[in-house]
């Protein structure tokens, strides 16, 4: 799509579009778009808001989820059963897959390193659940749907707990330096 076109169809000026275009991160702290032009200009390019306003952490996690859907996917199709799921069931395939809980301990862990562990793993597990009941009302009864629904909760539940982990981790370095 042309600018002059985006700018008929959402009926922004080429400026201000051509602002909004700009990956200049300084430049994109100052002109601070308005909601409505940037919904403005997904209509216009026909994909959803949230796609445009996604930060970059948000695309990894994104990925992540991304790529461990398929073998998610076909764990969930063995666990799904006349439409009905559990909401623990996202959270039983990342322990089938050996990414819940996470045991990363050295033979010693200080309490301090221990109680770290504990709180991602806490984190990765409500996440996921959270997901996982999400996943089962979407389905609406339909087996396939409550397998693909799982398999998006438990990859995105280990994605978010690991960008989680990493935040954690950067802190602590962060902090110690």
């Amino acid at each position: 799509m042309h600018l002059v076109d985006l700018s008929r169809s959402t009926q922004l000026a080429r400026t201000t579009i051509r602002a909004l275009l700009d990956t200049d991160e300084t430049s994109a702290a100052r002109r601070g778009p308005t909601l409505e032009s940037v919904q403005k200009l997904a209509d216009a390019l026909g994909v959803p808001l949230s796609i445009l306003v996604m930060t970059p952490n948000d695309w990894r996690v994104m990925v992540a989820a991304c790529t461990a859907y398929g073998d998610n996917l076909q764990l969930a199709r063995t666990r799904v059963r006349g439409g009905i799921g559990e909401a623990s069931m996202a959270l039983e395939i990342l322990e089938e897959f050996g990414i819940h809980p996470d045991r990363n301990l050295d033979e010693n862990p200080t309490p301090e390193k221990r109680k770290t562990l504990e709180n991602i793993n806490e984190v990765r597990r409500r996440t996921t659940l959270a997901l996982g009941a999400l996943a089962q009302m979407s389905a609406g009864g339909s087996s396939a749907k409550a397998a693909e629904m799982t398999a998006l909760a438990a990859a995105l539940g280990a994605a978010i707990a690991n960008q989680y982990t990493a935040a954690v981790f950067a802190t602590k370095t962060t902090n110690h330096d």
